[in-house]
């Protein structure tokens, strides 16, 4: 089968879940065989010349791409004639069989539906959060930072007070005719998937399919023995991997550092690996940045991280600890602690919910609750919760994920 699978990004230029996810299912594609291409977005400087492709780094079958002027309201492409244009370039050269999307950011569901409508070639898509759902950064958290429940032009139109719920209406219906067009929806989590079937998606087109692990990573690693109790020649080492936004909850650790007595903080130490890429987040992190340093030596910064060296990394803790106050999906942080062996201390919704079993592969807290997270790092500290990790096997996961992915294709008349 000759295939084309399209990101939003590259994960060698922009770091993300779905970046790793695309590159993976690339990967495996063509370690069964099939004939594959790979187009990664891109903005314009990244080409290194005045066209709209460019081999990534003289990779043939990787290529880079300018892709559309985005609406993120509409999620359309506002060039659409021009991106069909090199739509129909790619699809004229190289002429799959299939083409799977991860994400429509960047290229437009207008695009997408086109291609699946008149094209002649089986269209999938994988959803990486609620986007479609939600106009509010795609994560169905309230502008009020609350958690959304469930999503309605009015509810909509209160968190955009500017815009009409009618407008709201509109788009739902518009984004709605564009997804049930599709030949499938890969979604990651059952709670993805059932948030897309509340919206509105046919429940037939989802499927439940978990995220593909990158081979970069290399071997998985056995499961960490716990540590029975921890002192302050032995602390515990609570690790944070990921980006530094007002969602990611960096805050409520710090908080939860804040709410333990002398006696037990001398007895933790937290490592914090990441960055924070744009205004809004450069800014939330600066909010913190005094915080971080007045916690010093128990809270230090360490920058980012190769995706390589996270496994090493994440060695390094006891224990990771993934503090989002919105619902996530299906974090590959997440993924990459159970690939290291180490134990995940998760809010207690969503995606992170989901994926961590409690016992099993790590424990939950109340969500955007620091004195919930302290409770549980007193318990961890104390011997009172202990996690062995469960042994992960690289390679028969993905070929189960695979399997599954390959069957959908060819159910699909």
């Amino acid at each position: 089968m000759r295939l084309i699978v399209v990101a939003h990004s590259h994960p060698d230029i922009t770091k993300g879940g779905a970046e790793n996810a695309a590159i993976a299912h690339f990967h495996a594609l063509k370690a069964q065989g099939h004939d594959c291409l790979f187009v990664a977005l891109t903005p314009h400087g990244n080409i290194g010349h005045d066209g709209r492709f460019g081999a990534f780094r003289g990779r043939e079958d990787e290529l880079l791409w300018v892709g559309a002027d985005f609406d993120d309201f509409r999620l359309t492409a506002r060039n659409f004639q021009q991106v069909m244009k090199d739509m129909d370039e790619m699809i004229g050269d190289f002429k799959p069989d299939l083409i799977h999307f991860h994400h429509y950011f960047g290229i437009g569901l207008d695009v997408i539906q086109e291609i699946k409508e008149n094209k002649g070639v089986k269209v999938f898509l994988t959803l990486h959060e609620y986007g479609g759902i939600c106009h509010h950064y795609g994560q169905m958290i309230k502008t009020s930072k609350e958690l959304c429940y469930a999503s309605s032009p009015s509810e909509c139109a209160k968190c955009f007070p500017g815009t009409p719920s009618g407008f709201f209406f509109l788009r739902r219906e518009r984004i709605l005719k564009a997804l049930n067009s599709l030949d499938g929806i890969i979604s990651p989590s059952a709670f993805l998937a059932k948030r897309y079937a509340e919206f509105g998606v046919d429940a037939h087109r989802l499927h439940v399919v978990e995220n593909l692990v990158s081979v970069r990573y290399g071997a998985d690693a056995p499961s960490k023995v716990p540590v029975e109790t921890y002192s302050e020649d032995r602390p515990l080492v609570l690790g944070y991997f990921g980006q530094f936004t007002p969602f990611k909850g960096v805050d409520v650790v710090l908080k939860a550092m804040k709410l333990l007595p002398e006696t037990t903080l001398e007895k933790i130490r937290v490592v914090l690996y990441g960055t924070a890429h744009g205004q809004a987040n450069q800014e939330y992190f600066a909010s913190q940045s005094e915080t971080i340093e007045d916690l010093f030596p128990t809270v230090t910064l360490n920058g980012g991280y190769k995706s390589e060296d996270v496994v090493g990394l994440m060695r390094d803790c006891d224990w990771i600890v993934m503090p989002s106050v919105w619902w996530e999906n299906a974090p590959v942080v997440l993924q990459e602690a159970r690939l290291s062996g180490v134990p995940a201390l998760v809010s207690n919704v969503g995606g992170m919910a989901e994926k961590v079993e409690k016992g099993v592969h790590g424990e939950h807290f109340v969500v955007a609750n620091p004195g919930s997270l302290a409770s549980r790092l007193s318990g961890i500290i104390n011997g009172d919760i202990q996690v062995t990790v469960p042994a992960f096997d690289l390679d028969a996961y993905n070929r189960g994920i695979m399997d599954q992915l390959t069957g959908i294709y060819g159910a699909t008349a």
